[in-house]
Parts: structure tokens; sequence; C-alpha cells
């Protein structure tokens, strides 16, 4: 700088200091420094690029109204915003906008036929970054027969480098002094070479793997990263050596640190992501994509309902690390991270999307590790469920019956793998209508679980839970609420009051309680079930926003619909606030909301939300869905509640067809749209062809689920009535009368 200085006094001051070509550079600068102090005449001085602030350190032109100063650099260092604080002026220049993108190459383009969604995709490809736009533009003028088109696919090609896609050394226009990989090559340098000394470069490989737009800062000050750096650098790392590490990086422009968003606390620009990793061998690549794999599911809560939003940032940092690192978390197995991202996906409610990804992992473990290796075999197992998960139970039944054989075969019967498989065909069966096998099969699991795990194993625990409900759902509330109980003592004596399964425990608990007719006992569980899920998960976790729908359904139950549409409105709002939007959970809701609203007496406010939540399950599920399916049941007894008891029987008679079709003649839900639809037709005045319908569910629903069973005492109940009011028809109408009354009278 002191050189620089000295050069411009002795081109400006030449004409009032003869001598001045011949004074000592630092007197020269000082020289310089006092005329800019004193002159009256306008003068601008242009400090380009400026590398490092103690370059200036006592070197700052003095200030003056007659004269302003331009000084462009990389860096963010205190120093540049303090040192001429009183009259200096601080402008960040960030990437261009989208507008100012295509504008500019538009103009530097004009002589190529572009199209604008050329120019955009170009735009966004180098992250709107003016330099890069800059000598991609330079590189394509150098190549006239490079479409923008083709240059796009260069720049998506892992095979080409950053040097490959832009301008070298040589070819640089005269106002740019290096390529954008050598800029930031020497700023890494300087980085690496700050206090912490040695933490800025392999912190930046880091973050080079992750989502561009953000990771937590968690991912870096955790266990796993600092670890790695303490072995690298032959010294304790601790958090606030790798906070430091980072804000030197986020001095050279090289990241951005933002403190007011912890889960995108750290974002690098997705090119100076890819000059970084261009510099890496592909065997650093491969070590370092399993070290931050690791540190990704170090920091990753055990179930996404913790914190969709954690949830979500952690995804999009895993989608990036695989999608950057081409095989790198599949050699020479599949790294634990892989499967994570799938079960996220299912659990915000993205069953196309993790059935996508999970079909692509079992292809590729199948061709990379065969058809029985135990990760092929999981793989294939989630996209099992995927398949129940979208609506097909039979369908996932099926390939659970399937793969049990398969696994058993490869693994054992006694494997880890091949009980998660029998857990989830009882489940499945359970879902399709068979709950006979669905209970048999949970009691050969919970043998085995003894056998194996033992009696306090929390698998065995949870297996009880699971034959205690379906057990419950087979119409044995009592037997069920028996069991829980039972259920529920042994959870607290060996995990704890506050454990997941204790929770889920209780709701399963307060749900069978009310099942059993404790209406007012329901709803006092689920009151203290939501208080302790308040206080040990969070007012916003989707686990306690479910208890929240539940109470009020209980609440509904006891006689209060307009209260249950007022909360529930209140409810719908919290979950579109916290959830994915297409959560399941936001579209049971939204149905529960709409039944609420026509039992509160606005019929048409209920077919209205029924109809636009058909739509979206429509979209989001596929219409052969069950959910779907029970939507526009729920659609046709609204319509008939609101006076077209008709079209009530003729939406029944067509979604009964469609669950016979997707169901099964014996799934619960057909049974019950066939009780539906007899009451229908009875209320349309075919009092003989409902009493027909009744009497051949009955024998359907006594054989299916039994004759004791909640839904058959129910359908018995409806015959009964329908019955006497047909039998009621060929009565004379005193005795018609005399009948009513008796019965209004409760005799």
């Amino acid at each position: 700088m002191i050189t620089t200085y000295a050069e411009a006094a002795r081109q400006v001051l030449s004409g009032t200091i003869p001598d001045i070509a011949l004074r000592a550079p630092e007197e020269a600068a000082q020289l310089l420094r006092d005329w800019l102090a004193a002159t009256s005449r306008r003068w601008l001085m242009v400090l380009d690029d400026v590398q490092d602030p103690q370059d200036l350190h006592g070197l700052w032109p003095p200030p003056n109204d007659s004269g302003e100063i331009l000084l462009t650099s990389r860096r963010r260092d205190a120093a540049l915003h303090t040192a001429t604080s009183m009259w200096h002026r601080v402008i960040e220049l960030g990437v261009y906008t989208k507008t100012e993108a295509i504008a500019f190459l538009t103009k530097a383009l004009a002589g190529h036929a572009v199209e604008r969604v050329q120019l955009q995709g170009l735009a966004e490809d180098l992250g709107r970054l003016p330099l890069a736009l800059s000598q991609a533009v330079a590189f394509l003028h150098d190549k006239p027969l490079l479409t923008v088109a083709s240059y796009r696919r260069r720049l998506a090609d892992r095979r080409y480098t950053l040097a490959d896609v832009l301008p070298s050394s040589a070819e640089l226009p005269d106002q740019y002094a290096a390529t954008v990989d050598a800029t930031w090559s020497l700023s890494i340098d300087r980085a690496d070479r700050l206090r912490p000394r040695g933490l800025a470069r392999p912190l930046l490989e880091v973050a080079s793997l992750l989502d561009p737009h953000g990771s937590p800062l968690a991912v870096f000050t955790g266990t796993v990263v600092r670890d790695c750096l303490a072995a690298a650098v032959g010294r304790e790392v601790d958090e606030e050596a790798v906070q430091d590490g980072l804000a030197c990086l986020h001095r050279l422009n090289l990241l951005t640190l933002d403190p007011t968003r912890p889960g995108r606390a750290v974002a690098v620009h997705p090119l100076v992501q890819r000059a970084v990793r261009d510099a890496l061998t592909p065997a650093h690549v491969g070590d370092l994509a399993r070290l931050t794999a690791d540190a990704l599911l170090d920091l990753w809560p055990e179930f996404d309902t913790a914190d969709l939003g954690v949830a979500r940032t952690l995804r999009s940092c895993s989608e990036a690390l695989d999608a950057v690192t081409a095989s790198a978390l599949s050699q020479p197995d599949y790294h634990p991270l892989l499967f994570r991202i799938g079960r996220s996906l299912a659990e915000s409610g993205q069953i196309t999307a993790a059935a996508t990804h999970f079909l692509r992992l079992h292809r590729d473990a199948t061709g990379r590790l065969g058809p029985v290796h135990p990760q092929t075999l999981a793989a294939r197992c989630h996209l099992a469920r995927l398949q129940g998960m979208a609506g097909d139970a039979s369908g996932a039944v099926t390939e659970f019956e399937a793969l049990r054989a398969t696994a058993e075969g490869a693994v054992g019967s006694d494997d880890d793998l091949v009980m998660a498989i029998c857990n989830d065909l009882a489940h499945w069966r359970d879902e399709s209508g068979d709950s006979a096998g669905a209970i048999a099969g949970y009691e050969r699991l919970l043998a085995d679980h003894q056998r194996v795990l033992g009696p306090d194993h929390v698998g065995t625990l949870c297996n009880r839970g699971n034959l205690a409900s379906c057990r419950g759902n087979a119409g044995d509330a009592a037997g069920a609420l028996a069991d829980l109980e039972a259920l529920l003592v042994d959870q607290l004596r060996v995990l704890g009051p506050d454990h997941h399964s204790i929770l889920i425990t209780r709701r399963h608990l307060a749900s069978f309680r009310g099942q059993a007719g404790d209406v007012p006992g329901a709803i006092a569980e689920y009151e203290m079930l939501l208080a302790e899920q308040q206080r040990v998960l969070d007012p916003d976790h989707p686990s306690t926003l479910t208890t929240r729908n539940n109470l009020i359904y209980w609440r509904s139950s006891a006689g209060n619909a307009t209260r249950a549409v007022a909360e529930a409105e209140v409810l719908l709002a919290d979950q579109r606030r916290v959830l994915e939007a297409d959560h399941p959970a936001l579209l049971t809701t939204r149905a529960n909301l709409a039944s609420w609203r026509g039992e509160a007496g606005d019929t048409g406010g209920a077919v209205a939300e029924l109809e636009a939540l058909l739509a979206d399950q429509q979209r989001i599920l596929g219409s052969d869905h069950p959910s779907a399916l029970s939507t526009r049941g729920m659609l046709a007894r609204w319509r008939g509640e609101g006076g077209d008891p008709a079209r009530a029987v003729a939406e029944y008679e067509s979604v009964l067809a469609d669950q016979r079709r997707v169901l099964g003649s014996d799934h619960r839900d057909t049974l019950i749209t066939r009780n539906n639809l007899a009451s229908w037709r009875g209320d349309a005045g075919d009092l003989a062809g409902a009493v027909e319908d009744l009497q051949a569910l009955l024998a359907d629903s006594a054989r299916a689920l039994g004759a004791g069973h909640e839904s058959t005492l129910t359908i018995r109940n409806n015959l009964l009535s329908w019955q006497t009011r047909a039998d009621l028809q060929s009565w004379p109408a005193w005795w018609k009368i005399l009948v009513m009354q008796w019965w209004a009278h409760g005799a």
C-alpha cells in the first residue's frame, strides 16, 4: 500500500515537489496524505480490492470535504467499518437480483439468440454472482459455437470443474485480475492463517457439501466435526474455536453467518462450494462426505415430530450432501443418513417423495449389494410401509408376507429386521380389516420379543401396546383398557414418566376409555395428557396438536359441536403454521372441522369444506386413498342432511363400489358405508330396501368382525329401528300415532 501511495504521490505532486521521485516511499506516502488533507482541489481515491485492512493501518486518506474515497473489498472486518466511521458509509453488495441478472445477461449477450428462460436458468446456475456472470459471458464470447443451453449443461456436468467452464487467467478481460476460483483460493488461504489458525479451510470444506441456502451451526460445533478438527490441527477444539473459525470465513466473505437463523446460520454461495470441492481429491471427498453425514445424523432427532423446522433443514442439507458427493454415501455400504432422509420425508407426509427416494435406494442396493443384503431388505421394508401409507393396505400385507419369508432365510427369524417386518405385517393386516390375523401376528411377535429381548425391553413393551390397541380396534375396548393400564404401570417402572412410549400409551388409554362409553373419563385423560405433552414436548409439537384434535372430538361427542368448531379452527391455524402444507394431520383436522360444522347446523359450510378437502386429498393422496373415500362418504352424509337424501343414496352407492374395489367387502370402512347407505335409503323413503340391506350387512359384520363387535351391535340396533318403521307403514294411522307418542315419552 505504501508503494502504491508513493507512486500516486510522484504523479500528483511532481509539479510542486520536484524531487518527489527521490523521496523514500514512506515519506512520499505521507506527503500525499498531507496534500490530500490540505488541498481545495476535488479528488477521488479508489482503493480497489483491499486484501487486508491492516495494509491501511496509518494510511487512511485524511477527511477532507474536497475529496472522496471509494474502497472495495471482499472483507467484512470490523476495521473497515470502524476505522473512519465518522465520515464513511459502508454499502454491502450482494448478488444481483433476478431482474438485475437478466438485464445484465440480456445486454452482455445481445449478439446471441437466447431465450429468456435460458438466461434465467444461467443466472440461477451461477447464483446471480456478478463476477461469475461476467466471466461466463466472456467464456461464451470466446466460443461462438457454444450455446447458452449447452454451456448450462457443462455447468451441471460434474466431470467439469469450475476452471473448465470459466475463462483461464490468460483469457480474462482486462478488468479482471484473477479467475473466480483463483480469487477464492487466495481468500481461503488468508482465512486459514487467521486465528484460530488452521480451522477455516476444513470448516469450509464441510460447508461446501451442505445446502447453500444455509445449514445449522450445530453441525459444525457438534462433537463429530470438532473431533475431526482436533485431529487435523493437533489440539483441542471447543465450540468457541469453531465459531471463531467460521467467523474468519465470514470476514473473508467466503460464507455468511446469520445468528438470527439458527437452523440456517451458515450459508455458502454455491459457486464457492463448487470451487472448494474442485480442489479436493476423490478420496478426501469420500471421507469428508461420511464425516458430514455422521454430523448430520448425530444432530437429527429420533423422530421428526420433535421439530419439523429442524427436520426440513437437516433433510435439505442431507439431500445436498448426497447430490454433490456422488456415490460416497453408498460405499462400501449405505450410510444410515440415506435411510433417515426417506424416513423424514414419510414423517412429514410426503409419501410420494419418500417412496421415490426408497425406490432409488432399493434399486441401487439390489445392484450393489444383492437382493437379500440387510440394507436392501431394509429399503424394501420402507417401500412396503409406504405402500400401505399411500392407501394400499392389502398390497402392503402381501409385500410384507413375501419380505418376511425372504428376510427369515437371509438373517434368521430372531433378527431385529425380521421382528420389525412382523410388526409391520400385523399393523397392515389390522388396517386392511383382518383383525384376527393382526391379533395373531402381534401375539406371536410378543412371544418372540419376550424370548429374545426380555419382558422389559422397550420393543417388547411397545409390542404389548400394539396388541392391546389392535384388540380394542377389533371391538374389545374394555379388554384393551385393562391391557393398556397394566402396560402403563410397567412402562413407568422401566422407562420413566416422560418417555415418548408412555405418552403414546396414555393417548390410547384415553381413546379406548371413550370407546368403552366413558366419554367424561376420556376427556379428563386427554386433558391431562395434553398438559404433559405441552410440558415434555412442546405446545407446537405435532403429537401435542394431535391430542388437541382428539380432545375436541370427545368434547364434541359430549354434545358441544359449536365449541368443537371454534377449537378446531384455532387448531387448524396452529397446524398450518407448524406443519408442512400437505401434512396428513392437516387433512384430518379439516375433515373433522367440516363434520363438526355440520353438526353445529351449518350443513352448507360442511359441504363446501369437504368439497375443498376432497380436491386436496385426491391431489395429494390419490382418488383411491381410504381417506379420500371416507371424505366422499362424509360429503354424501351432509348433502343428505342438507335436504337431499336421494343424492346421498347415489353418492354412498358410488363410494361403496370404490371401497369394495379398493379395500375389499369385509373392510371396516366398507361395512360402515353399507350401514350409512341403508339408513339414507330408508330416509329417502325405501324402508324395505333399508331393512334388506341391513339384514345382509348384519350377517356379514358378524362374520367379519364378530357378533359382539361394537359395529355389529350398532347395525343390529339400526336394523331393529328400520324394521319397526317399516312395520308401522302397514298399521292404521291411529295406532301409529299411539306408538309414536309412546316412544316419545320414553316408554
